[in-house]
């Protein structure tokens, strides 16, 4: 078996990357960018979620409703906005709305924040309503890897209010399993929180391993990064890169696999 070495840096970047004022990003990371809509060369996301948004706009019909409004953040800028939404909104307001510089999401470019198309938009507190273009996103964007990051009843865990327009990027099957009841889907798990571990480090891959006592050619990995699968791969485990719930749902038969 090869031996595979990552840096603290690679552990703490992909797409379940953690950043809350609790978890600070240690340094700005280095994504792949890219514009989230041509005619917005301005506004940035990493490269793979950009092309996963588009498609989910497009899937939704919002291509003409729905506009993205604010994208990947430096610290200089997130700091900008920190402190010019303070000076005019005050500091309750700010805090509700505004991740405190080096905290936000924004930053790592894997967040979007999303508008209805008008002349004049709110920039921290753009309309997105249930209804429309922007409600079919909202249903269909755990298909294509995002989430709604801030909801009402999680208030009191994220610090942040209510953002209907903001949502991250944090891959397919995660995206899915987010959105509804996961823990009953499963009859076990490893979290990176708890063991101190990221993908693809190999180590989170034998942990579930150790911890079930598993065969490595027994089981079947599933993920949306070429990464991922490819450290879990080097452990000796079946793997599959998921593009699609879809294809996901054919593929599964071949590996002995039923859905019922």
């Amino acid at each position: 078996m090869r031996a595979a070495r990552y840096s603290r840096r690679q552990m703490r970047s992909g797409p379940l990357v953690l950043v809350n004022r609790q978890h600070p990003l240690a340094e700005e990371p280095r994504q792949l960018l890219t514009a989230a809509d041509e005619r917005y060369p301005n506004i940035l996301l990493e490269r793979q979620a950009a092309r996963l948004l588009a498609a989910c706009i497009q899937a939704a019909g919002g291509a003409r409703e729905i506009v993205p409004v604010s994208g990947w953040r430096s610290q200089a800028e997130q700091q900008a906005i920190w402190e010019d939404t303070l000076q005019r909104r005050g500091e309750a307001f700010t805090r509700q709305y505004v991740a405190v510089p080096g905290c936000s999401e924004h930053q790592t470019g894997l967040a979007i924040d999303l508008g209805r198309a008008a002349r004049e938009i709110d920039f921290i507190r753009p309309d997105f309503p249930e209804e429309g273009a922007c409600g079919r996103f909202r249903r269909l964007a755990p298909r294509y890897g995002f989430i709604q990051r801030y909801h009402r009843e999680k208030e009191s865990l994220t610090g942040i209010a209510c953002e209907p327009w903001h949502y991250r990027y944090v891959g397919t099957p995660h995206a899915l399993l987010m959105e509804r009841d996961f823990k009953g889907l499963f009859d076990g798990g490893v979290a990176s929180c708890e063991v101190k571990i990221n993908k693809p480090d190999p180590r989170i891959y034998q942990a579930l391993l150790d911890k079930y006592q598993l065969k490595a050619d027994e089981c079947i990995f599933i993920d949306d990064r070429a990464d991922n699968i490819k450290a879990a791969s080097l452990l000796g485990l079946g793997t599959y890169q998921m593009h699609s719930v879809g294809s996901l749902l054919r593929s599964l038969p071949t590996f002995g696999v039923t859905i019922h």
